[in-house]
């Protein structure tokens, strides 16, 4: 199991914040690809989390935990621009 980290803009968008309490501490889990690559990405979660809310994909952002800390504390990020989530997901495993 992953944490993700949700952000989703304050811009032209009234129900940031009401979004991300919907899907918070949501837990998604993944069916792998039938070619046998078992990868969790950021981009998976995105299209789980399109499922749950009626939003344009391009306007939500997901970073697995390591690249937000490090995007976050290079300031690469300005925290005063979205609001925040999160999310935790899982590959399914035959087991």
């Amino acid at each position: 199991m992953e944490t993700f980290i949700v952000l989703i803009p304050l811009e032209e968008n009234r129900s940031a914040r009401e979004q991300c309490e919907l899907i918070q501490n949501t837990h998604f889990k993944i069916e792998p690809k039938k070619d046998g690559y078992q990868k969790l990405t950021a981009h998976k979660v995105l299209l789980e989390i399109d499922k749950v809310l009626d939003t344009s994909l391009e306007v939500i952002e997901v970073y697995d935990l390591n690249s937000f800390m490090d995007d976050f504390n290079d300031e690469e990020i300005n925290a005063d621009d979205y609001f925040m989530s999160y999310v935790s997901a899982e590959l399914l495993t035959d087991d």
